[in-house]
């Protein structure tokens, strides 16, 4: 199944989802599972307007801010603060 993204402005066409999520580095079920939660297609590749703050990309991936700030401060990555 062919998949457009569109970040930032440009668009890129994949040949597969599979294809997508290794382009965004973002494993196959967590893109399925983002997806089947009503996330949008950049919401579940996670492409994020780097203008958003903090709380936006909190509400974004369905975690509470503070939850994210916490774990930020506690040394996760983005990525390790999010997936969890």
């Amino acid at each position: 199944m062919a998949v457009e993204v569109t970040a930032n402005g440009k668009t890129t066409n994949y040949q597969t989802v599979k294809e997508a999520c290794q382009d965004h580095d973002v494993k196959l079920s967590t893109y399925y599972y983002r997806r089947s939660t009503g996330k949008s297609l950049e919401e579940s590749l996670r492409i994020i307007d780097k203008q958003k703050s903090l709380a936006d990309i909190a509400k974004i991936n369905g975690i509470s801010y503070e939850k994210l700030r916490g774990r930020l401060r506690h040394g996760w990555t983005l990525e390790q603060a999010l997936e969890t």
